[in-house]
């Protein structure tokens, strides 16, 4: 049997790009920044889970309510990005190909919360 290839070097990416596997690369944080992060995050998800909960109890359909969000998150996106205000990249049928598992996934657990929350 013929040895194993060295394994293949990767170029570096560019800054703030993200490598072959989709990690960005390190920054240095302010002191603070994480928990500031954290904390941010926890207060939207729980405003979030409040506006949904009232949402769905006044529009008993989940599936439209989270479709909803969803357009408007692309739309945001699209925009800002036509704006220059986001740095974003082209979606090719490899990337969606690549994470549409991922995309299932997540919109099923989505619409599954929403279906609790109905209750």
């Amino acid at each position: 049997p013929r040895p194993a290839p060295p394994p293949r070097r990767l170029a570096r990416p560019a800054p703030g790009c993200a490598d072959a596997v989709g990690a960005m690369p390190a920054k240095e944080a302010a002191p603070g920044a994480a928990l500031r992060s954290i904390v941010y995050y926890a207060a939207c998800s729980s405003v979030m889970l409040v506006i949904n909960k009232v949402t769905i109890s006044r529009i008993p359909l989940p599936g439209l309510v989270f479709c909803v969000q969803f357009l408007t998150t692309f739309l945001a996106v699209v925009a800002g990005k036509a704006l220059g205000v986001l740095k974003v990249d082209s979606l090719t049928l490899g990337k969606a190909t690549q994470f549409a598992p991922y995309v299932v996934a997540f919109v099923l657990s989505i619409f599954l919360n929403g279906k609790g929350l109905q209750h």
